[in-house]
């Protein structure tokens, strides 16, 4: 507890900030990399860095075509050229906007990214300004270097990974859990420094469990914040209470999921407008949904035969915070939510693709690239 007030879901020493940190707006963007190779070839990172493993496999590689056994070979995954260009519109859209702090995991894929948008948005922070924390190096898990669609039949632990992520144990580790346990101590070290905006930029499952740490949640609710390269997560602290304002907003201005849902699964995409009744629609058809529960709405979506829902009106937010079960996830007027759910399984806990909060904070994602500064930063 920090001042009577849950903080990020774990305890933090009071006299690790001062009353003016408390007191006061901090704001923290948490961005992931910029897309990879091996993240357009299917392949799962974790810790594998292409800055220290390059120079192996490149001596190995040589070594092995010296000897004339291998035609071709590969080395570790690194930013392409579409990734560092999402970097760049990074740096773009947050030209102008005056960080105090800048942390980056370690990991070539981020630092590159980190660098990349500095130099973008030529503010007072360089590249030598950059706080490099081993806290926010991605997940090390044993399949990483693995194509995805190869790994179940090696680790049968992967199923475990997706549906219990919390019971993960692989060769005497438990790398969900362990991953959950580093978050927090990285939380505990950007939060006990001196700042009133700082940028973060990590990995994919690490800023799945950053924003679990954030909104308080188990570590068996680890996969539900979706987290696409380059995305924008805004997290504000205002007297010690936290409060998510964008999540996996993209970085191009894009806050609709643009990709289909899986077969089994349905989107149900929420929009707050201020004085509407709420209105639900699924395959053409309205339903008056003016106070309606959260369990009716999962139960009416989740059992129709439609992959697309959209639920409209002035009261939304009590029912966005119950589906997803975070209490402080405030849908306000002009906010929107992109919420993936399991078709006729109540039992999967809902996945947050996209979470807009307000009109206010839509307006920051709106504006045309290298126009005014966002005015939330």
């Amino acid at each position: 507890m920090f001042g009577g007030t849950l903080v990020l879901g774990f305890s933090l020493n009071m006299g690790m900030l001062s009353k003016e940190q408390v007191e006061n707006r901090r704001l923290c963007l948490l961005v992931r990399h910029g897309q990879t190779d091996w993240n357009s070839q299917g392949r799962v990172q974790g810790q594998i860095d292409e800055s220290r493993l390059l120079r192996e496999y490149t001596c190995l590689c040589l070594l092995v075509l010296f000897l004339g056994n291998v035609t071709q070979c590969h080395h570790d995954s690194v930013c392409i050229a579409k990734g560092e260009e999402q970097a760049r519109m990074v740096g773009r859209y947050l030209k102008g906007v005056q960080f105090d702090k800048v942390y980056s995991s370690p990991l070539n894929r981020a630092r590159r990214t980190s660098e990349i948008a500095l130099k973008e948005m030529s503010g007072r922070l360089t590249k030598d300004d950059i706080n490099f924390m081993d806290e926010l190096k991605e997940i090390r898990l044993p399949w990483q270097g693995m194509f995805k669609s190869d790994i179940l039949s090696k680790y049968p632990e992967y199923e475990t990974y997706h549906n219990s992520p919390a019971e993960l144990e692989v060769d005497g580790f438990t790398p969900v859990h362990d991953l959950h346990v580093q978050s927090e101590a990285a939380w505990t070290k950007i939060l006990s420094s001196d700042f009133d905006r700082c940028l973060v930029i990590a990995h994919n499952q690490t800023n799945r469990a950053l924003l679990g740490k954030a909104m308080g949640l188990p570590v068996s609710r680890h996969h539900s914040f979706s987290q696409d390269n380059c995305c924008f997560n805004l997290i504000e602290s205002r007297n010690g209470n936290l409060q998510l304002l964008w999540s996996n907003v993209s970085h191009d201005g894009v806050y609709v999921p643009t990709k289909k849902p899986p077969k089994d699964r349905v989107r149900l995409e929420m929009q707050c407008i201020a004085g509407l009744e709420a209105i639900l629609k699924i395959d053409g058809e309205e339903y008056n949904f003016e106070g309606g529960s959260s369990s009716e709405l999962l139960d009416r979506v989740q059992t129709s035969s439609s992959r697309h829902a959209v639920l409209i009106g002035g009261s939304l937010s009590d029912l966005c915070a119950e589906m997803m079960q975070i209490p402080s996830l405030k849908l306000c007027d002009g906010g929107v939510a992109s919420i993936l759910l399991r078709r006729n399984d109540p039992s999967f806990c809902p996945h947050l693709e996209v979470f807009c909060a307000s009109k206010d904070a839509m307006n920051l994602v709106e504006r045309p690239t290298g126009m005014q500064s966002p005015a939330f930063l």
